[in-house]
C-alpha cells in the first residue's frame, strides 16, 4: 500500500514536468530526471519519517488505551472492595443491634419474673399469723376490769380483739368489741400501734 502511493506521486510529478517525454538522453533530459529522482527520494523519506510518526503514534494510544482500561478494572475494583467492606460493616452492626436487644430482652424477662415473684410471696402481716395472746381468763387480771397486753409485731385493734374474743369463747366467756377496748384506753392513738406498748383488755361483762 505504502509503494502504490509512492509510485502514485512521482507518477504525478513526472506528468506535471515538462520535460516529460522529452529525450531522456539530452543533458537537460539527464539533469531533469535526476532532479525527479532527487525529490522522490525526499518524499519518499519524508513518507517513511510520517510511516514510522504513524506507527510510534499508534503505539502510544495503545499503551494509553491499555492503561486506561487498567485504571478502569483497579477503580471497578476498589469499588467492589468498598461495598464489600461497608456491606460487612452494615452486617455488624446489625448483629450487634440483634445481640443487644436479646441482652435486653433477657433483662426485661429477669425484671418481670422478680415482681412476679414478688408479688406471689404475701406481705409481711399475712405471711405468718402474729403470735396468738398468751393472755386468758384464768390469769390473774389487774383488776376486776381486764388484762393487760404487750403489742407484738403484726398485731392491730382488730387482730388484737379477734385474739381475745378466741381466748374468751374457749372459756365459755362473753366477748368484747373494738369500742371497748378504745374506751378503755383513751390516750392510744391505734394508728400508730407499736411493739412493746402496753394497752389494757377489758374483761368481758357478765
Amino acid at each position: 500500500m505504502k509503494q502504490l502511493f509512492v509510485f502514485l506521486l512521482l507518477a504525478a510529478v513526472l506528468f506535471q514536468n515538462p520535460l516529460f517525454g522529452q529525450d531522456a538522453t539530452s543533458a537537460a533530459g539527464i539533469a531533469e530526471k535526476q532532479e525527479a529522482e532527487e525529490r522522490y527520494k525526499r518524499m519518499s523519506a519524508d513518507v517513511e519519517s510520517l510511516h514510522a510518526a504513524n506507527l510510534a503514534l499508534q503505539k502510544k494510544v495503545s499503551a494509553l488505551e491499555s492503561e486506561l482500561q487498567k485504571v478502569s478494572m483497579e477503580q471497578a475494583r476498589s469499588a467492589n472492595n468498598n461495598t464489600s467492606e461497608n456491606l460487612k460493616k452494615l452486617a455488624d452492626a446489625i448483629q450487634e443491634v440483634d445481640k443487644n436487644r436479646a441482652s435486653d430482652k433477657q433483662k426485661i424477662l429477669e425484671e418481670i419474673a422478680k415482681v412476679a415473684k414478688s408479688l406471689s410471696v404475701p406481705p409481711p402481716s399475712s405471711r405468718s399469723a402474729p403470735p396468738k395472746t398468751v393472755v386468758t381468763p384464768d390469769a390473774p387480771p389487774v383488776s376486776d376490769k381486764g388484762y393487760p397486753h404487750v403489742v407484738k409485731s403484726g398485731q392491730s385493734l382488730s387482730l388484737i380483739v379477734s385474739d381475745y374474743n378466741a381466748a374468751f369463747k374457749e372459756k365459755g366467756m362473753k366477748t368484747i368489741t373494738q369500742k371497748q377496748v378504745m374506751a378503755a384506753n383513751p390516750t392510744v392513738d391505734w394508728n400508730r400501734l407499736k411493739i412493746g406498748q402496753k394497752i389494757f383488755i377489758p374483761a368481758p361483762t357478765e
